[in-house]
């Protein structure tokens, strides 16, 4: 597993004004969407008290009020609240609705509207303040946290030096089944696991065909004929879109993949021999580098009731690969060697297996020619030893800023073009296809299936102890499908890899650190999906929530300066600033206190001699009056008299 990186970075599959995003672990996610919750709450509430004070300036403009309209002009002046207004207005007409003689609905609805609206929808704006964030348990798209950046290598200095070599092929093993696992889950889809892929695409596409050409110069040892062979092609697999290298249009890559498979007749290319050691058959389909003359060497003692099932041996040659000094490589002859791609070939023997039905499949063939009968019950055995398939793997490198790509070829041609007028690649994009390029090395057809070894055939899936029930006709057109997808599971693994190498490397095995700049900042910039662990916002939508709850507080904070500003520039006695201070809940308390004593004070609270006493409301239990101390006289009848 990778970790996720939290921060702030730019996501380059949006637009630019989008790309800024956030990642926050869960726990502080849901305390940044509360907080914009509050925030865009105060917002409404300031909105509803800007809409409340230009409601109280029409009303007020009114040159004979009715008690219902200064009612409701008091209501909107000390508002605590869209909803508390619009309760207010609910009582306020039901208490005038049997009093007045001309209906009052237009005018409670004046009030009880305007509130509705504003209240709905920032409870609405509140409920939507979460879609700035992806949902918490849904899987998003993040950073991997780089860990041990860079490319994995091992210390095999020398031929012999076997414990390194058994490390780097410990691990590769551990690599492919790993794929092998991601492909039987999302590829094949016999898993029952619900664990999520972390690739950004968990499935790459690809499409299929049944009339390609043989992929080798021999067309005629193609057994279903020189345009029979099966091809798999990807589509162009874009370095951010499918790949996940987090990067802008123009510093992107595009890689495909090819594979096409055919069985093959290799008759007159078999010697059988004898020795001591038993009965062999040799395959000289070319030495193997500094090693033997023949290819493959098949003890034909195996398949004598051994209880052996399927065995699979395989040889990589890779097309320009004179500068290697790999000793392991096969030298295919003419007949198999195209120079455009890296040829594999397949040795399958399947020994013991018994099918309780005849098999038609030219690699997994077992007709009837060998089969037994007992006790009313017959198997086939199959047909010959050893069947043998050969597979070419191809790449296409595309530059996608300018629609350039190279010609269909091995790996490393694409490694030698990679500086080409053709591509014209900028120095980001170089290093983009420096990884790539760096991950297929490690995940052709050869070494998924050497790496599997049996396990790399679905067949084996389907024998109990040494016996199966039969194969489809197209079986070796399934196996073929199957390592193709271990391929792309594998290219998506070491992609990731790069950023956070988690494997153990033991005492052989180290990781280099990217030199360059440009594959440095790669290290952070790797995506992933994960599923319950982070939160990705959009700043973009937190910047405008921030900013106009902001511009409404400010704007209710001042808003009656503001227009008191102007009503001074322009020598105004505005009848609305009166009503403004009249129906100010403070002013009412001054008025009904009465008294020449008091004063303006500061944010125009009305203010008098402390030392002044009250007495507290008084007066029949339905409507009670402030009374003078010293009197007992009802204060608006001492203001009168004053």
């Amino acid at each position: 597993m990778v970790a996720i990186a939290s921060g702030l970075w730019w996501d380059h599959s949006k637009t630019t004004i989008l790309a800024a995003t956030l990642t926050l672990p869960l726990d502080y996610s849901n305390l940044l969407l509360s907080g914009l919750t509050i925030l865009v709450t105060i917002a409404g509430s300031s909105f509803w008290n800007i809409v409340a004070f230009f409601l109280h300036d029409w009303k007020a403009k009114s040159e004979d009020p009715s008690a219902l309209d200064l009612q409701q002009q008091v209501s909107l002046r000390n508002s605590a609240g869209a909803t508390q207004t619009l309760w207010e207005a609910f009582k306020i007409h039901n208490a005038w609705s049997k009093k007045c003689k001309n209906p009052i609905v237009k005018q409670t609805c004046s009030v009880a509207i305007p509130a509705s609206l504003v209240s709905a929808g920032f409870a609405i704006a509140a409920l939507f303040t979460s879609r700035v964030a992806n949902k918490a348990y849904s899987t998003v798209v993040a950073r991997v946290q780089p860990n041990n950046c860079g490319f994995w290598f091992f210390n095999t200095t020398g031929n012999d030096d076997l414990p390194a070599l058994s490390s780097m092929g410990a691990k590769g093993q551990n690599d492919t089944r790993r794929a092998r696992s991601h492909v039987a889950n999302f590829y094949a889809n016999t898993s029952s696991s619900a664990a999520p892929s972390i690739f950004v695409r968990p499935t790459l596409p690809y499409d299929i065909s049944s009339s390609a050409p043989c992929p080798i110069p021999a067309h005629d040892r193609c057994i279903l004929g020189p345009n029979k062979a099966f091809s798999i092609t990807s589509a162009f697999l874009n370095s951010h879109e499918m790949l996940g290298i987090n990067a802008k249009f123009e510093d992107r890559v595009s890689i495909q993949l090819s594979l096409t498979c055919s069985p093959v007749h290799t008759d007159d290319l078999v010697q059988e021999t004898r020795n001591e050691a038993g009965a062999f058959m040799e395959f000289f389909l070319g030495p193997i580098h500094d090693m033997t003359n023949y290819t493959y060497r098949y003890n034909k003692a195996i398949a004598n009731k051994t209880g052996i099932g399927y065995l699979i041996q395989s040889y990589p040659t890779f097309a320009n690969s004179s500068s290697s000094s790999n000793p392991l490589l096969w030298k295919p002859i003419p007949d198999l060697s195209p120079i455009d791609a890296d040829v594999t070939v397949h040795f399958l023997s399947q020994n013991n297996i018994a099918y309780l039905a005849p098999v038609y499949d030219p690699w997994f063939s077992a007709n009837g020619t060998y089969n037994i009968t007992s006790q009313g019950i017959t198997v086939y055995g199959s047909d010959r030893n050893v069947d043998t398939m050969v597979c070419a793997d191809q790449y296409v490198l595309c530059n996608p800023s300018i629609a350039s790509c190279t010609s269909p070829a091995g790996v490393l041609n694409l490694v030698n073009n990679l500086t080409s007028t053709t591509l014209n690649l900028s120095t980001t994009q170089l290093s983009t296809a420096d990884r790539i390029l760096y991950s297929l090395a490690q995940s052709n057809t050869y070494t998924t299936v050497a790496n599997l070894g049996t396990a790399a055939l679905w067949a084996n899936n389907m024998v109990t102890g040494h016996v199966s029930f039969g194969l489809p006709e197209d079986q070796w057109k399934t196996e073929v499908i199957g390592w193709f997808q271990t391929n792309l599971a594998m290219l998506q693994a070491y992609v990731v890899d790069f950023a956070s190498n988690t494997a153990d490397f033991g005492s052989f095995g180290y990781v280099e650190p990217p030199r360059s700049r440009y594959q440095q900042e790669q290290c952070t910039q790797q995506l992933v999906q994960a599923v319950g662990e982070v939160q990705n916002f959009s700043v973009c939508g937190m910047l405008i929530i921030i900013c106009v709850s902001a511009a409404l507080v400010l704007l209710d904070c001042s808003l009656e300066r503001i227009v008191g500003f102007v009503d001074d520039f322009y020598g105004r006695d505005s009848m609305a600033r009166r009503a403004r201070q009249a129906d100010n809940k403070l002013h009412l308390l001054r008025m009904a206190l009465g008294g020449n004593e008091w004063v303006l004070g500061r944010w125009g609270i009305p203010v008098r001699d402390g030392a002044a006493k009250y007495n507290r409301p008084s007066g029949s239990k339905d409507l009670v009056s402030y009374r003078d101390s010293k009197t007992g006289e009802d204060t608006a009848c001492l203001q009168v008299c004053e």
